[in-house]
């Protein structure tokens, strides 16, 4: 059993059972939270002994998901599972061989695997940063009058349209405009 490339994510008391499993070798997970019991240490630091082979993990460190259980209903929220750009999951994955070539989000899989189920480059989370690029300007005024041109909102835009949703009301406006034009004329 291959365990490889996945985020473990625990905000209350949980652990791994895998004391029955033989042949399993996990690798390139990302262990991070409180409390989590028996986790596989990677056989270089400390060797575990029961049968499973494990190395290039990681411990201890945020994933720096959008926002970590903030997805809702409908797959349109799981947005928030996409990883930001400064999180040590980005490119510290595993080649999979027949992957099926895309992410659970739709990006191509490229030769730099994340772990996780984003395989794209990190997002920008920097509120009035509505084309994702890391700095508030400009073009982030322009790209929310397009969005706000279009009769019915793009939903592959999602993380952008949170981004430009300055008031937090759920909705990208014109008050949300002129705050990013505030924001922007700030930064000069």
């Amino acid at each position: 059993t291959l365990i490889a490339n996945n985020i473990f994510y625990v905000d209350s008391n949980g652990g791994f059972k895998l004391d029955k499993t033989t042949n399993t070798v996990f690798c390139n997970n990302l262990i991070y939270g409180k409390d989590v019991e028996d986790v596989p240490m990677n056989d270089d630091e400390e060797p575990y002994d029961d049968g499973i082979k494990s190395y290039d993990n990681i411990y201890d460190q945020n994933p720096m998901l959008v926002k970590a259980g903030g997805a809702g209903e409908g797959l349109d929220t799981c947005y928030v599972y996409q990883l930001q750009d400064k999180s040590p999951a980005i490119g510290t994955g595993r080649k999979i061989e027949n992957d099926g070539g895309k992410d659970f989000f739709g990006n191509e899989l490229g030769e730099l695997t994340n772990i996780g189920a984003y395989g794209g480059a990190g997002v920008s989370t920097l509120k009035g940063d509505v084309n994702l690029d890391g700095v508030v300007n400009i073009l982030d005024v322009q790209q929310t009058m397009q969005i706000l041109a279009k009769a019915e909102q793009d939903k592959e835009n999602v993380q952008s349209i949170k981004n430009g949703d300055i008031d937090e009301d759920g909705v990208l406006s014109a008050i949300d405009l002129r705050n990013i034009y505030l924001i922007v004329l700030g930064n000069k």
